[in-house]
């Protein structure tokens, strides 16, 4: 706030002074338009410059006035907005004394009286400590110098009843642990188990023997606070793990506590039965956003009007590259967290990646086979181009995946060995072709294709979803999920690696493609079934070209 009004007083400053060196360069032009028009016959263009001049200064004189008085009033905005703020302030730290002083006083009563079961479901001071924690300090570095701030205890590790008790503490708010512990959980415990454990902890009791100071303290204190983490886990819960509610069992118990809800926090029961509603029509919160432009017009086939057979160079590429990248968006959104790090018990769920891995080895196969089916030389290297011009669409729809499996195809064996066919290629088609190998090639953990898809800001896209995986088993077997030499105690350092890996997937399947599906090619794509050998194909290779 302070800044805020010194920027104010040194802008207005600042335009002051501004205003009087321009009307000093204003009077100079005017004077020296005036001695200029003394010694030149006079035509009307001396005149019309001293006009010019003099509206000029009048221009300017009135526009930085109004800054003036523009920079004036958000000044008076300002120090009202101090005071309030001061207002708030001083408001607060009475209500936090106050708070201190009833807390100091209740604490031990209050705390010690509760039930054996109640104690368990109350965050308790001692059970907080026992979380292990680790100082970390950002930092950066600028030129010769190293910047750092000021360090903060992250959790690295826990057993469930701590890292519960952390989730819903009454006395402190750690988002990042929340997100970390909503995203993973399904490593160390089972969604059921979740739910019951927020539904005990929200159903916390009022000790006895509180005096009625005692018991407003520990309502204000313990109870209400830990009912509305509890009620924001659920929202989190939702949101991040969408799937586990679509088990009749755990949904049903969910619409139990927001009944019970319903009686203590109505606005919060209401708000999470929005949600699970929403959720339940239209799918996760990061899942809603809709296309950010309206789809271009399909391109359709002729043989789709006139009944003729399917023929694969009768579709356009760009329409092809697009019907891909619908067909792998809509399989790739529909990866949950779980499966991606192996955590899913649903078998619905474990289908996604795999109908991802299955349409990518079809494809594969399907850009093979058309290409070494053709028997005449001409033929095959028009089959070829088309598909590097497929693939090179692909990489401009940031569709990898699909980019991936039609490289996959063209750089097969069977396909790679017709050097007399390759030669009839397009020297421009070839250089395409190579650039789209180098995204491709696997080097020091695939390179260029990491700079590629990190360069997507705010678009569409479909990543090559093997390295997710890939990603995934690494941190797997390189970290282990209990820490070495605790009893129990659950490595969440390893679980916070796997937080941000899922918190990437789910930013790539934020915004979908504003693309129109033609159902016939979205048909012939996703039942396509091939099922041949590499022999198989190498045979046809062969038999097309022989070397």
């Amino acid at each position: 706030m302070e800044s805020d009004l010194l920027v104010g007083r040194s802008m207005m400053e600042l335009l002051d002074e501004s205003k009087h060196q321009f009307n000093m360069i204003v009077r100079n032009v005017r004077t020296t338009a005036i001695m200029a028009s003394v010694s030149i016959p006079y035509d009307g263009s001396s005149a019309k410059l001293l006009s010019n001049v003099t509206e000029l200064q009048a221009i300017s004189s009135e526009t930085v006035g109004d800054a003036l008085k523009a920079i004036s009033e958000h000044k008076i905005a300002l120090e009202q907005a101090e005071k309030i703020e001061q207002e708030f302030v001083s408001l607060m730290t009475g209500h936090q004394k106050y708070e201190e002083k009833l807390f100091n006083k209740t604490r031990q009563a209050s705390l010690r009286k509760i039930s054996a079961p109640a104690k368990f479901m109350t965050p308790s001071e001692s059970e907080a400590e026992k979380l292990i924690t680790e100082e970390r300090k950002p930092s950066f570095k600028m030129g010769m110098q190293q910047w750092s701030a000021k360090g903060t205890a992250v959790v690295i590790g826990g057993t469930i009843k701590q890292l519960m008790d952390k989730l819903v503490h009454h006395r402190s708010i750690d988002a990042e642990f929340v997100d970390v512990f909503l995203l993973t959980f399904h490593s160390f415990m089972t969604p059921m188990q979740l739910m019951k454990a927020l539904i005990e902890r929200y159903s916390i009791s009022m000790p006895d023997e509180l005096t009625a100071e005692e018991k407003e303290g520990f309502k204000n204190g313990v109870l209400i606070p830990v009912r509305l983490r509890v009620i924001q886990a659920m929202r989190s819960w939702l949101n991040k793990s969408y799937n586990d509610f679509k088990d009749e069992q755990l949904t049903a118990k969910l619409k139990a506590f927001i009944s019970l809800a319903q009686k203590f926090m109505p606005a919060s029961a209401k708000g999470l039965q929005c949600l699970l509603s929403d959720n339940q029509t239209d799918g996760p919160e990061h899942l809603r956003e809709k296309p950010k432009t309206k789809p271009p017009p399909s391109i359709v086939p002729s043989f789709l009007t006139s009944g003729e057979e399917f023929d694969i160079l009768n579709v356009n590429t760009l329409e092809l590259a697009r019907q891909l990248a619908i067909a792998y968006s809509t399989l790739f959104r529909q990866v949950s967290a779980e499966e991606l790090i192996g955590l899913s018990d649903n078998d619905n769920n474990k289908k996604c990646v795999t109908k991802i891995n299955s349409l990518s080895e079809t494809i594969t196969t399907w850009v093979t086979k058309e290409i070494v089916s053709e028997r005449n030389v001409e033929d095959r290297a028009s089959v070829i181009s088309y598909f590097i011009q497929t693939a090179n669409s692909c990489f401009e729809l940031k569709n990898f995946e699909a980019l991936f499996a039609v490289i996959a195809g063209l750089q097969s064996a069977p396909v790679s060995r017709l050097t007399a066919t390759w030669k009839k290629v397009s020297s421009q088609l070839t250089g395409t072709f190579k650039i789209l190998c180098r995204v491709t090639f696997p080097d020091s953990s695939y390179q260029k294709y990491q700079r590629e898809i990190s360069a997507v800001a705010d678009g569409p896209c479909v990543p090559y979803i093997a390295l997710f995986l890939e990603d995934a088993a690494k941190i797997s077997v390189d970290y282990p999920d209990f820490l070495p030499k605790k009893n129990k105690v659950i490595n969440f350092e390893k679980r916070r690696l796997f937080a941000q890996f899922i918190t990437l997937v789910q930013c790539y399947q934020t915004i979908p493609y504003a693309l129109t599906a033609v159902q016939s090619l979205q048909d012939k794509l996703l039942t396509m079934e091939l099922r041949m050998s590499e022999h198989e194909l190498l045979q046809l290779s062969w038999q097309a070209e022989m070397v």
